[in-house]
C-alpha cells in the first residue's frame, strides 16, 4: 500500500493497540494517558481497515532495533512537511512559509490541547464563496466549523473541521486564507 517493507497489525477484540506497534517510548510520548485504541490508528487513506493497522519499520538509533510506528501518525502529524508550488518562485516561497506556519501551529494545538475560538459568523459572512461551500457540504450531511488558529493573532492560519455522523470520524485542515 505505502511502501514494500509495511507491515499491518490486525486490531483485537478489545481494540488494544496492536503488539508490535509502538515502543514504549514512543507509546508513552504518542499516548501519555494510555488512552489510544487500535481502530483509532487505522490508516484513513488506505480504505481497508479490514486489514488492521499498517505500521511502517523505522530503525531506532540507540541499539538498531526495528520499530513499527503506524502510518496513521505518520501521516496526520508529519505528512506533506514544507512541500510548495507556484507560477512564480515568489508564490512557491509563500507557499513553503505557509506549509510551515501550518505545521507548527498544528502540532502546538495537539502537544498543548489548544481549544480555538470559532471564527465569528459575521466575519465568515464576509467570504461569500466559502459560505457556498460550506452550506453544500452541510446539505449532504457533513457539519462544517472554522476556527481561528492564529494563536493570538500571530500566525495566518485558519482551521477547518469536517464532521462525518455516519463513522463519528472528522477531518481537520490548517491553512493559510487567503
Amino acid at each position: 500500500m505505502h511502501y514494500p517493507n509495511e507491515k499491518w497489525f490486525p486490531l483485537t477484540e478489545n481494540d488494544d493497540v496492536p503488539a508490535g506497534l509502538l515502543d514504549a517510548r514512543l507509546r508513552a510520548f504518542y499516548d501519555p494517558e494510555n488512552e489510544l485504541t487500535g481502530s483509532q490508528l487505522i490508516d484513513l487513506q488506505s480504505g481497508n481497515e479490514e486489514r488492521g493497522v499498517c505500521g511502517l519499520p523505522f530503525t531506532r538509533q540507540s541499539d538498531n532495533q526495528t520499530v513499527y510506528i503506524p502510518m496513521n501518525i505518520i501521516g496526520n502529524l508529519y505528512v506533506s512537511n514544507g512541500m510548495s508550488a507556484g507560477n512564480t518562485r515568489n508564490e512557491a516561497r509563500v507557499q513553503g512559509l505557509s506549509e510551515v506556519f501550518e505545521r507548527y501551529v498544528k502540532n502546538r494545538i495537539i502537544a498543548e490541547s489548544i481549544s480555538l475560538p470559532e471564527i465569528p459568523a459575521e466575519v465568515m459572512a464576509r467570504y461569500p464563496a466559502v459560505m457556498e461551500s460550506i452550506a453544500t457540504l452541510e446539505a449532504e450531511g457533513f457539519p462544517i466549523f472554522a476556527y481561528d488558529g492564529s494563536l493570538g493573532g500571530k500566525y495566518p492560519v485558519i482551521c477547518v473541521v469536517l464532521f462525518n455522523p455516519a463513522n463519528g470520524t472528522c477531518f481537520a485542515s490548517f491553512w493559510r486564507p487567503s
